[in-house]
């Protein structure tokens, strides 16, 4: 990763026109609360902005102290800290939004033993997701690799993917996936190729401001706990 980028700790804010094109997928159902939480914060203003869509709690983590503070002033809770070192209820959001750092994660300062933050993320955070909630995630195409593509097929249906809009695209080549968290996890030989395509280019992608689909995102649980 170049040095600025590193300087950012990964950070690239979602571009508010791709935040807007989001929030158009999304629709609430039902009259309950809803929570939303996005566990790579940054200021907040991606889930503030899905959150006035929704009409729902938002709830984030944020590891950058200045970021921190202003994502806590734009959303109903954020922690300022590493999203590992938090204790949250699990199965308590309706919606995952997961825009991870461009960076790797190193274990035990082994590079043999990294893995890419948008792997890691995805891993430890369906946890907080309620079956049935929704998952949006986002991440450079190349990124999604085939233990990714695997992890999303196991868990997730009803997934359909987008590129950014032409013109954010070329940037990051960055893509939107959408998912459903499913009651019972359980394997498809046939998204996760199709996923695995993806990342590889060998699938046809549409652009975001063409998409024609719609996510009902339900209500939430009580969050008992989120430390």
């Amino acid at each position: 990763m170049r040095l600025a980028a590193q300087a950012k700790m990964g950070y690239y804010p979602t571009p508010p026109s791709v935040v807007s094109l989001i929030s158009q997928i999304l629709v609430r159902n039902g009259q309950g609360n809803i929570r939303l939480l996005d566990p790579c914060a940054g200021e907040g203003i991606a889930l503030k902005h899905i959150g006035e869509v929704l009409s729902a709690e938002t709830y984030g983590i944020e590891l950058d102290n200045e970021r921190g503070h202003i994502a806590g002033e734009n959303l109903t809770r954020c922690l300022i800290t590493d999203y590992q070192a938090t204790c949250i209820s699990n199965q308590a959001f309706s919606l995952l939004y997961l825009n991870p750092p461009y960076d790797w994660a190193i274990k035990n300062d082994e590079v043999s033993a990294s893995q890419r933050y948008e792997r890691t993320f995805l891993k430890n955070t369906i946890r907080y997701l309620i079956p049935g909630g929704v998952l949006v995630y986002l991440i450079p195409q190349g990124r999604l690799d085939k233990t990714i593509a695997k992890i999303l097929a196991y868990r997730f249906k009803d997934v359909r993917v987008f590129r950014f809009p032409e013109d954010e695209y070329k940037t990051f080549k960055q893509i939107v996936l959408f998912g459903v968290l499913k009651k019972r996890a359980d394997e498809s030989d046939e998204l996760t190729q199709y996923l695995t395509d993806v990342g590889h280019n060998k699938a046809i992608v549409p652009f975001l401001d063409r998409s024609d689909c719609r996510y009902v995102v339900p209500v939430s649980p009580f969050v008992k706990t989120f430390l």
